[in-house]
């Protein structure tokens, strides 16, 4: 399964979010969700966040992220474009003719208050500086991936992920032999 979850991990690069951009309208952006929990910039739920962040923030010039449920981070080229206010959520809402019974901008709205949202894009900030960004080359965002899942299982090999970060011609020999795993 490592090797499915590289390959999926190609997703999260800098690379691909270079891809994206180049295909997104002036006004369009791209929604990026990661697994994470209420306390989203606490240990390796911290550095993963961080390190998607800073990704697209290398692609993009605005990132916004929304706080859990949902931990999405929003990209794109133009303030408008990431804009969750709830006078946007309002008038997207009526342009896009959406009509559903369970969720509506209110329930948005109050999900996704200006404070916290404040709050955690400050957080990002923070955070984001000192993280390491997600290439095809080194998939910094994939070792932190895995290690969480790795840590949340209580798996042992997590202990040694964070030195694959230094090394990350390692991550390819896993691929290519997922056998190894058993010696790291």
């Amino acid at each position: 399964q490592v090797s499915a979850t590289l390959m999926l991990s190609r997703n999260s690069t800098l690379e691909f979010a270079r891809l994206l951009r180049a295909r997104l309208s002036p006004a369009g952006a791209i929604a990026l969700r990661f697994s994470s929990g209420p306390n989203v910039q606490v240990g390796p739920r911290a550095q993963l966040g961080a390190s998607l962040y800073a990704t697209l923030g290398h692609a993009f010039p605005f990132v916004r992220p929304l706080p859990d449920p949902l931990n999405i981070l929003i990209a794109g080229t133009t303030p408008d474009a990431v804009a969750v206010d709830h006078a946007t959520i309002v008038e997207r809402w009526r342009e896009r003719s959406i009509n559903s019974e369970g969720v509506t901008p209110e329930t948005l709205i109050d999900q996704f208050s200006p404070e916290r949202i404040a709050t955690l894009q400050r957080e990002f900030d923070h955070t984001a500086r000192a993280s390491a960004i997600s290439t095809d080359a080194r998939p910094v965002a994939f070792v932190h991936a895995f290690a969480l899942r790795e840590r949340l299982a209580m798996g042992g090999r997590a202990l040694a992920l964070p030195a694959l970060l230094e090394r990350p011609s390692i991550i390819w020999l896993l691929v290519l032999f997922p056998s190894l795993l058993v010696l790291v």
